[in-house]
């Protein structure tokens, strides 16, 4: 009874130590793409769409999809014993590549080779990233510039606070004044205040520079506006 019950265990333990070793070793994109990276990305782009000193791999099993799979991993493993066999798909990428010769990777096992074949699949089916274009095709936008209405609004609030700015400073000195015992000339009404010499000049000057910048930038904007040619 003894002796059964140790036979028992023992199979249990070995049962969960294949089942562990089994699932450890499943096929994974992870797992491939360490070993793209260290054996085939010298050869093949990572992208999986553009050809390098090899080919593109995107789409692989589908190009060998009229061939058994044992076919395409023995292709990986040694590509020229499929070539001197005469295989039909691996004549043809011969043709396509000699004299270049595919490394060959004798030591691959099925999951090993399964796992570069899920990392190629995930890298070549996933999205591209989002690029911001703009209206000509892809062409990045330009920032929105601000409506030449914005100054004339600018200029206008200016004017008004120059106004008052001038009243209360009239308003103070008639003040201080009064305190005083000075008398000082009446008051002047916001109108004439707006109208005086100092509050003209200040505005003819912001006038001046306002023109001035939109005078600048409107050749720029006319020369970035015009299409360029080829030399």
């Amino acid at each position: 009874m003894h002796h059964n019950s140790l036979k028992y265990c023992i199979l249990l333990a070995l049962s969960s130590i294949l089942f562990v070793g089994s699932s450890a070793a499943a096929p994974t994109a992870e797992a491939g793409k360490t070993i793209f990276q260290n054996q085939c990305a010298a050869c093949h782009n990572k992208n999986m769409k553009d050809n390098l000193t090899g080919p593109a791999l995107g789409g692989v099993e589908a190009r060998w999809a009229a061939y058994p799979k044992e076919d395409l991993y023995k292709w990986i493993r040694n590509s020229q014993s499929l070539i001197a066999a005469g295989h039909p798909r691996a004549t043809e990428l011969w043709g396509q590549y000699k004299p270049t010769v595919m490394n060959s990777f004798p030591a691959f096992t099925d999951d090993e080779i399964a796992s570069v074949l899920l990392f190629i699949d995930a890298q070549y089916t996933k999205a591209p990233a989002a690029v911001a274009a703009g209206p000509a095709g892809g062409a990045p936008a330009e920032p929105a510039k601000p409506s030449k209405y914005i100054y004339y609004f600018l200029f206008v609030i200016l004017a008004v606070v120059v106004g008052v700015l001038s009243r209360v400073i009239n308003n103070l000195r008639h003040l201080v004044a009064a305190e005083d015992g000075i008398t000082l000339p009446p008051q002047k009404t916001l109108w004439q205040t707006l109208t005086s010499k100092a509050v003209v000049g200040f505005l003819v000057f912001a006038l001046v520079v306002l023109g001035g910048y939109t005078t600048v930038n409107k050749p720029s904007d006319v020369s970035r506006d015009m299409p360029l040619s080829n030399p």
